[in-house]
């Protein structure tokens, strides 16, 4: 495996029938408080993450059980029953730790999908995790409760293409609710009429728009036949309002320390089990902005 061994104990429960030379055997292993040495280098040891694999298997009581049948014709020259027997634990490691999600959804019932275990979704521009996402924080913060040496790594995600667009809506509400605010002199927090939204709307419109030169009409163009519309004015309004990365990378950062708090107070894992990793801000094309989740082993 790559390291020394320093504790644990082997049980095996092992039933083998042949008939015909046909070898069916149903081979049940019990590891108790296994314990890995020293790294050692070895031409034999597997490049599998070992640590990563004892650790989805290992439950809280320290014990690993696993099941492993094995077929095989003995009437082929080329069947090694050891050989076949150290394929198979491998293969089987080998699908553990590609997929970490499918075992925590098979550990607590109902747990969900191994790939919707994955990420946690946000709306558009929002902070806060989507709702119905609550479920898959417990089913996750469970399923590391039966794993003690697991931890998780949280990737806060924004999407450069849909959160900016909401946040330059929300930027566009903001400065439309000062400038009334400011000239209605008023001081607390009130939600902007709709009627003083609408004319804010146009005054800024028309303001941005003489700030511009006029584009010289190609031959034969003719202007508009008719003034834009109060949304077409915003929707203009919002292309045309910045948004730099580090707004995004802002609410990637908060929706990371979101996705923590909740791991830790709805889910009640211990705060040194979640870890926050570089943000992300790579566009998707989901209709939510998902944030990725990552099992990796305790140190």
């Amino acid at each position: 495996m790559g390291y020394g061994l320093s504790k644990g104990k082997l049980s095996l429960d092992l039933k083998y029938k042949v008939s015909r030379k046909r070898l069916e055997a149903e081979n049940k292993l019990v590891v108790d408080q296994l314990t890995f040495g020293e790294k050692v280098n070895s031409p034999d040891a597997t490049s599998l993450p070992v640590n990563l694999a004892v650790a989805l298997l290992k439950d809280r009581k320290g014990r690993i059980d696993i099941d492993l049948p094995i077929r095989g014709d003995l009437k082929d020259p080329d069947f090694k029953y050891g050989k076949v027997v150290v394929s198979t634990l491998l293969n089987l490691l080998t699908k553990i730790v590609a997929s970490p999600f499918t075992l925590m959804g098979k550990l607590i019932p109902g747990g969900g999908d191994a790939e919707e275990l994955q990420y946690l979704e946000f709306d558009p521009g929002a902070v806060a995790v989507v709702a119905t996402e609550l479920r898959k924080i417990v089913a996750i913060a469970k399923g590391l409760e039966e794993r003690p040496g697991l931890r998780l790594e949280v990737t806060g995600t924004a999407d450069p293409f849909r959160d900016r667009q909401v946040l330059a809506l929300q930027k566009l509400k903001a400065q439309l609710l000062a400038r009334w605010q400011q000239g209605k002199g008023i001081s607390k927090e009130v939600d902007l009429p709709i009627v003083e939204e609408e004319r804010a709307i146009r005054e800024l419109f028309d303001q941005q728009r003489s700030r511009q030169p006029v584009a010289a009409l190609a031959e034969g163009a003719q202007l508009p036949s008719k003034p834009p519309t109060i949304e077409e004015m915003r929707q203009q309004l919002v292309a045309a309002m910045p948004v730099p990365d580090s707004d995004l990378r802002l609410l990637a950062q908060q929706r990371a320390e979101q996705m923590r708090g909740q791991l830790v107070v709805d889910g009640k894992l211990a705060d040194e089990r979640v870890f926050l990793t570089e943000v992300d801000l790579t566009a998707s094309d989901h209709e939510k902005v998902r944030s990725r989740l990552n099992i990796t082993a305790g140190q």
